[in-house]
């Protein structure tokens, strides 16, 4: 997947790149490395983690941004070469919304890219997924987080407003152990045929690609 997208940035002098749910900017510092002349933004809505990825790469710039309700971002229409976003679409019980939303930051025009990495369904079905620790206390509250999308329901949707796309699988190559006091952290089970399986403590498997979407 790196392979994937360096090989398409290569083309830009300057790539203008942003990430969506950038968090404390891990991405972007890890961006900054390779691209250095790259001209990086980051949206969030947590204000802290903003905070703190300004401090983690002070040549980006960071701001707060709701990519599903399209808050403070009217002004970065077709503003960038690519637009990353990962581990966010699942958050929401509706994708269309932030969808169309980070397709409008795109410059489509100049040969621009989103690249989307999550959980998406080989299987055609739409899954909303809810879950609860069950913990001492009486107010357990219920997450969202987990929703899982059809790969052909979005490939569907994207045809119809006149983009392609394509999916590349990830496929993990090491062990990560279960952690006992977060049951909602995901782990791997290795199989007999020596692949490994990605689950946490709902119990279901996550299937996870990167989404490349163009015209």
């Amino acid at each position: 997947m790196k392979a994937h997208i360096d090989g398409f940035l290569q083309q830009f002098n300057i790539p203008r790149l942003l990430d969506v749910g950038c968090a404390t900017g891990e991405f972007l510092y890890y961006l900054n490395s390779v691209y250095p002349k790259a001209k990086l933004a980051g949206v969030d809505i947590v204000p802290i983690l903003l905070k703190k990825a300004q401090e983690n790469v002070p040549s980006a710039k960071f701001w707060y941004a709701d990519i599903h309700e399209g808050t403070n971002l009217l002004t970065e229409k077709k503003q960038y070469d690519a637009v990353f976003m990962s581990g966010v679409h699942s958050i929401f019980d509706d994708y269309k919304h932030s969808l169309n939303h980070l397709l409008n930051l795109v410059d489509f025009d100049n040969k621009g890219r989103a690249f989307i990495f999550g959980i998406f369904n080989p299987e055609d079905v739409d899954v909303l997924v809810k879950v609860k620790k069950i913990n001492k206390k009486e107010n357990d509250q219920w997450e969202s987080g987990w929703n899982c999308f059809s790969k052909k329901g979005i490939t569907n949707y994207l045809r119809s407003k006149g983009y392609s796309s394509n999916f590349n699988d990830f496929h993990i190559t090491i062990d990560v152990d279960k952690r006992a006091d977060n049951p909602l952290r995901s782990w791997t089970i290795k199989l007999d045929n020596g692949a490994r399986m990605i689950v946490h403590g709902s119990q279901i498997i996550h299937h996870f690609s990167l989404l490349t979407i163009q015209l």
